[in-house]
């Protein structure tokens, strides 16, 4: 009776096949001994390392998309937050700038002319007064600079 031998494609150690098996690596086909092979993935040494190092390459590129995707998020969140901040003293200005002047000029007719009989000129000249008041404030919360950040309708790309 014949001895045979089987050489393993990795190591290179001859396996004697009486007395252990062979096993065929299912990526590459090689056949590899059993020092040489990776039963649970059934890969031999070389291929489970590629593997290996596959596998590690995706989790850090996913890992990369992850935190490019909530640095993007985090920006729009900033960004979101910011112009609702803007819009809110935009507002307010706005009701400085319009509306109390507006609001304070009618109250000074109502109790100066109408209820005190007092002359124009003496509730026009408080009105008046308090009203640059007014406008000025809301002139100074204005949120200017962002508004001269944005883009003009008017303006084309160059």
């Amino acid at each position: 009776m014949a001895i045979e031998q089987h050489f393993c494609e990795i190591c290179a150690r001859g396996v004697m096949l009486q007395r252990e098996p062979v096993f065929k690596c299912r990526s590459c086909g090689r056949i590899v001994c059993r020092d040489c092979f990776n039963s649970p993935t059934r890969l031999c040494e070389e291929c489970f390392a590629s593997s290996i190092e596959e596998e590690r390459r995706r989790r850090l590129l996913a890992d990369e998309e992850e935190i490019t995707r909530r640095t993007e998020e985090n920006r729009a969140r900033e960004e979101t937050a910011r112009k609702a901040e803007v819009a809110r003293k935009r507002l307010e200005a706005l009701r400085w700038i319009f509306l109390a002047p507006l609001l304070f000029t009618a109250v000074c007719w109502l109790v100066f002319h109408v209820l005190l009989s007092l002359p124009p000129v003496f509730w026009l000249t408080v009105a008046l007064v308090h009203d640059v008041i007014f406008v000025l404030t809301g002139l100074a919360g204005y949120p200017w600079k962002e508004d001269l950040q944005r883009p003009r309708i008017f303006d084309r790309p160059r």
